[in-house]
């Protein structure tokens, strides 16, 4: 049976000591020889519990500390057949980022938890594996475009970062042939969608977030949709003093409409890691696609006030999420 990989932190043991917890670095992929698989098979997968693996280096634990000591002398006279050159050995002290002082977790959630906020539609495996890796294909073989510190793309209508709007008379064209399948695939979910005519696309990597806000209400009509590409990630929504975290796998397709649109702001933290059902998922290179209708018009009729530009003046200043 194959190990478990570890979602422990590790750290260095100056005096070496032995312990469970063994590091051996000098490693990796060459020509397709990856020698951390070589060392995962010299060993037999049930001498050891769990395991983390870097670029160059592998993290094992072991049941016992007589167990480690003894990996350690037989990979101590190994050497790494790619470079001929032997393999770093320490043991290392772990640590249980559950336990660890100072380290505060993201909050726990359900995969399995359903909001209550009225508009908000989520639709979990929405596109197979299949037509998500040809979709994350497609995107990259377009212009990527920075801002933000985030790399975007921007079809339809550029969205304006400063004012925050689109500017409805600088159209940016038809949708490319990949957008519009896309377009009428999702329509099957939500027949909605067929109005969408401004698409943003966002790559997001671990640690990257984007602050609680708002989508400009004169800017764009009563839904906005996304699309999760890659990896997974938590979407906060907020109103007032109420707080839903709603976990987004890959291949989600989420709508807000009406309130779930007006009247809560949204936004994803600024951390690596993420926390389902008591296990720490460490987030990926994530793609998000936006889907909206521009409006391009006064939002004089809102129920949503504290939220609306037309009422406020201006659109409301997002905040970022810690964490």
């Amino acid at each position: 049976e194959d190990s478990q990989r570890s979602v422990y932190q590790y750290k260095r043991n100056p005096n070496q000591e032995i312990t469970k917890h063994l590091w051996i670095s000098g490693m990796g992929t060459k020509d397709g020889f990856d020698t951390r698989e070589q060392i995962i098979n010299l060993i037999k997968p049930q001498t050891f519990e769990s395991h983390q693996q870097g670029d160059h280096h592998l993290f094992l634990d072991f049941p016992s500390e007589q167990s480690a000591s003894l990996v350690k002398l037989r990979l101590s006279e190994a050497k790494n057949p790619v470079t001929n050159k032997p393999f770093r050995l320490e043991y290392r002290q772990r640590i249980d980022p559950t336990k660890k002082i100072g380290i505060v977790l993201p909050q726990d959630v359900s995969s399995s938890s359903n909001s209550s906020i009225p508009g908000l539609h989520h639709f979990p495996e929405a596109i197979s594996k299949e037509a998500e890796e040809l979709l994350i294909n497609t995107i990259h073989s377009f212009t990527w475009h920075e801002h933000l510190g985030r790399r975007v793309q921007h079809y339809g209508y550029e969205f304006d970062y400063i004012l925050r709007t689109i500017h409805s008379d600088q159209s940016l064209g038809s949708f490319p042939d990949f957008l519009a399948k896309l377009i009428r695939q999702l329509s099957a979910l939500y027949p909605q969608i067929d109005l969408v005519d401004q698409i943003t696309i966002n790559e997001y990597q671990p640690g990257q977030g984007i602050a609680q806000h708002v989508d400009t209400h004169s800017a764009f009509e009563s839904f906005i949709a996304s699309l999760s590409l890659g990896s997974s990630v938590i979407f906060e929504m907020k109103h007032g003093d109420q707080h839903v975290s709603v976990p987004l796998a890959a291949r989600s397709f989420l709508v807000m409409e009406d309130e779930a649109r007006y009247g809560w702001t949204h936004g994803i933290p600024y951390r690596k890691t993420d926390r389902v059902d008591g296990q720490i998922i460490h987030r990926g290179r994530r793609i998000s696609l936006t889907l909206r209708k521009i409006r391009g018009r006064p939002c004089t009729d809102c129920s949503f006030p504290s939220l609306c530009d037309t009422h406020l003046g201006a659109p409301p200043l997002p905040s970022r999420i810690s964490g």
